[in-house]
């Protein structure tokens, strides 16, 4: 039961993976990302803090990658794009300021 719960959780992050890749204009995503790692490094804590011990620990990773997302979400209302270009056509058809 235990091997096939594993084999589902990778698949389902595999699944999520692809949701944020493919929706990534969408902060959902982001915001489920950053919950569920911070979540995940407290059970981790709770039920296996023998894991804390090791070079690549969910305290590195799993903060690392809800901090990733935060960055993300702090700074991706910021990003060009062309629906907000500012730039008129001339009448020759090339931009201008």
């Amino acid at each position: 039961l235990a091997s096939h719960l594993v084999v589902a959780a990778g698949i389902g992050e595999i699944l999520f993976a692809a949701v944020v890749l493919l929706f990534w204009r969408s902060r959902i995503p982001l915001v489920i990302t950053a919950t569920v790692m911070l979540f995940a490094t407290f059970g981790v804590a709770l039920h296996s803090t023998y894991t804390f011990q090791s070079a690549f620990n969910p305290m590195t990773l799993n903060v690392q990658l809800a901090l990733l997302a935060l960055v993300a979400l702090v700074t991706g209302r910021d990003l060009p794009s062309a629906s907000r270009c500012k730039r008129e056509r001339s009448t020759d058809g090339s931009a201008t300021n």
